[in-house]
């Protein structure tokens, strides 16, 4: 998953911690937050990142099966 700087709402040098992406990216319009363990920055893109998601404000439908 490659996000673009332009996605995450906090600055780049507060990259370490959490960050809040917006926009389609999130899905839906929603917006997510992350807290980033560790992260690889190359050409102005999150290139790599170990990261799990703290928040979501988009709500999921599942539908369970009983069978």
């Amino acid at each position: 998953m490659i996000l673009n700087f332009r996605d995450i709402t906090t600055p780049y040098h507060e990259l370490i911690g959490t960050f809040i992406v917006k926009g389609t990216q999130a899905g839906k319009g929603h917006n997510m937050k992350f807290s980033i363990l560790n992260c690889q920055l190359s050409n102005k893109n999150l290139t790599g990142f170990s990261a799990h998601m703290v928040f979501s404000t988009a709500r999921t439908k599942r539908r369970s099966k009983d069978t």
